[in-house]
């Protein structure tokens, strides 16, 4: 489905280089490859700073690779209706405007109408749909993220720290959704940035975790595995 192959990516030390001699460029992934197939959930782990991020946007399309390819079943790009993403910006939304109103906003078109008010019922967010988005709790506000990225129906699902900040009961209702969607094939691979290696038990069947840009292992889960064997792996 996604095939990276020796992928670099590097960004400037200093973004005004128009005006300045000098402009030196930092490797943040560093000759990256690796195969992601349909039905794969992959949590990305690295401490803060090891490219996941970079890596997340490189997959979106958001980014381009300094060098080396980046394929979707071979194709150089996923459309922009194939990705949905996800990330802890809660600023992504119009403050002012109502929930429904956000959604009606970046989902235009009468095809999204019955798509909106379902996804959105089924994430608990219905009866806050004419609520306006600053109005919302932070746990909501994650919700209505998701929300906006599943009523495309996408092939391919980025989450990058999507928990982060949520109580107990938001995460768990967030992760019960995420496991629905892996257990009804209703998007062909997620892929999904985190810190807590919980997570990483529940919905993961592949790790990758980086290491100072570079990809150090690539590894298959099964459900034998605990967060404890999983921090000796990475964090040891």
């Amino acid at each position: 489905m996604i095939t990276f192959e020796n992928v670099t990516k590097k960004f400037s030390t200093n973004p005004l280089k128009n005006f300045f001699i000098n402009n030196k460029k930092v490797t943040i992934l560093n000759n990256i490859s690796f195969n992601i197939c349909k039905g794969d959930v992959i949590a990305l782990l690295g401490k803060n700073g090891s490219g996941k991020t970079t890596l997340i946007k490189l997959i979106s399309g958001l980014l381009l690779p300094e060098t080396g390819i980046v394929k979707f079943d071979g194709k150089n790009r996923l459309t922009i209706d194939d990705i949905g993403l996800v990330n802890s910006n809660e600023r992504s939304f119009f403050w002012r405007l109502s929930l429904i109103e956000n959604m009606k906003f970046f989902l235009p078109g009468a095809k999204y109408s019955n798509e909106i008010d379902y996804t959105l019922n089924k994430l608990g967010l219905y009866n806050k749909k004419d609520q306006l988005i600053m109005s919302l709790s932070t746990g909501e506000k994650k919700k209505a993220s998701i929300a906006r990225a599943l009523i495309k129906k996408p092939k391919l699902l980025l989450l990058d720290e999507f928990t982060s900040s949520l109580d107990v009961i938001s995460k768990n209702d967030i992760l019960t959704e995420l496991l629905n969607l892996i257990e009804n094939r209703h998007v062909d691979a997620i892929i999904f940035t985190t810190h807590y290696l919980e997570e990483v038990i529940h919905l993961a069947n592949r790790v990758f975790y980086l290491e100072e840009g570079k990809l150090k292992l690539d590894l298959s889960l099964n459900r034998q595995y605990n967060t404890e064997d999983i921090s000796k792996l990475f964090f040891d």
